[in-house]
């Protein structure tokens, strides 16, 4: 626990110039929109890692995005990279998408859009603004804890003065994540619950108050 010296009750404030979802999906945005009332959005904020575990293999290969098959979650009209099994949102209702045409024309403006998220992802990376990365992971194993780790390392060949937040299940935890010395730039955080994938998008059924702590601790200056 990190300590100020006004009072010995308050954690540090931190400040950074940019916020970037790493997932899993898009919890962290939604809950940073709903903390600050605003979201700047980068190619992670509204998407779903369907193998979050290749996770650093994804931050390796963002330019791969979408090459190879691209296959179609018509319940909630998601494109996903066949590669690197990252689905994103496309623009309309599924109950909107009642023709081929209209498919196509989804699929392609998702495509777009997500080029220009990972460009727009790939200069924040390259500013020496401070950067805040925040990721979900439901699992704490240890094959998660070595893909958080390795997640770091790649981070640090891309880019400079960052801190990343990894937020667990207090439940699921239980203690067995620690904050490492030799990964100073990372912080494990804990939520009560996440919110249910078909639910993401509602408050009321996230843990508000611990997503509020972490708002406090690790905050963005616009």
């Amino acid at each position: 626990m990190f300590i100020s010296k006004k009072s010995p009750f308050v954690k540090f404030r931190r400040s950074y110039r940019y916020f970037l979802s790493l997932g899993r999906n898009c919890e962290p945005a939604i809950r940073f929109r709903d903390n600050y009332g605003w979201l700047d959005t980068t190619v992670f904020s509204y998407c779903a890692f369907m193998e979050p575990l290749k996770l650093p293999f994804v931050l390796q290969h963002l330019n791969d995005i979408f090459k190879g098959k691209i296959t179609h979650q018509k319940d909630v009209n998601m494109w996903t990279c066949g590669i690197l099994r990252v689905a994103f949102h496309g623009r309309h209702k599924p109950e909107e998408l009642t023709t081929l045409e209209q498919k196509k024309a989804d699929c392609e403006e998702c495509q777009s859009r997500v080029f220009h998220l990972v460009d727009k992802f790939q200069k924040i990376l390259e500013k020496k603004d401070k950067k805040l990365f925040v990721m979900t992971v439901w699992e704490t194993t240890e094959q998660a804890w070595g893909m958080v780790l390795e997640t770091v390392r790649v981070l640090r060949q891309k880019t400079t003065n960052f801190d990343i937040v990894v937020v667990v299940s207090e439940k699921e935890n239980r203690n067995k994540w620690h904050e490492d010395k030799n990964y100073p730039e990372l912080y494990i955080r804990s939520l009560a619950f996440f919110s249910p994938f078909n639910k993401v998008v509602d408050p009321k059924f996230s843990d508000q108050i611990g997503w509020k702590k972490i708002w406090k601790e690790f905050s963005i200056i616009s």
